[in-house]
């Protein structure tokens, strides 16, 4: 269960982080989009439930952690908040993933600016922690049926959102 919540957060952050670039240059050069803020608000709105989704996430693997009847699970899960490389989970958990929280208002949900400034706090922490972690090497060997995976997957979390405010709009 824990691998399909993983699997669907990545593919909305990742699908994120490839999508609002192309949307802010489609919409700087093609201003009279149709539905403008409608898409954005789709986007924002994905976005906000990939960051509650990880906070389920979080809450799950602790749940596990230290619910495990064994020793090595209660330590990896010690390890990982206060271990030798704290400062690489708590950097990339906090802003990446709870900056994202302030999309519950409204008012920051419908703008491409914000979209923009979360997208790029994320890809920039996410960056510096696999460059300087240990097991920098692990993200490397992503294969394109992984992205693919994820695109179609964000695609259709993407346009179900959509649809799902247009009908709500109409």
């Amino acid at each position: 269960m824990l691998y399909f919540l993983d699997l669907i957060i990545a593919s909305i952050f990742n699908g994120t982080l490839m999508l609002v670039p192309c949307i802010w240059l489609f919409f700087k050069f093609y201003n009279s989009a149709g539905n403008k803020l409608l898409l954005i608000n789709a986007i924002n709105c994905t976005l906000l439930i990939g960051s509650t989704f990880f906070i389920l996430y979080m809450v799950a693997t602790i749940v596990v952690d230290f619910s495990s009847g064994t020793e090595y699970d209660r330590y990896a899960g010690l390890n990982r908040f206060f271990g030798p490389y704290w400062w690489a989970f708590w950097l990339f958990t906090a802003p990446g993933y709870l900056l994202p929280q302030m999309l519950w208002f409204k008012k920051l949900r419908n703008t491409i600016t914000s979209s923009i400034i979360i997208v790029i706090v994320w890809a920039a922490l996410a960056l510096f922690v696999k460059l300087t972690s240990v097991g920098w090497h692990i993200y490397l060997n992503d294969t394109a049926i992984q992205y693919l995976t994820q695109a179609i997957i964000y695609i259709v979390i993407l346009s179900g959102i959509y649809f799902l405010l247009r009908k709500k709009r109409i």
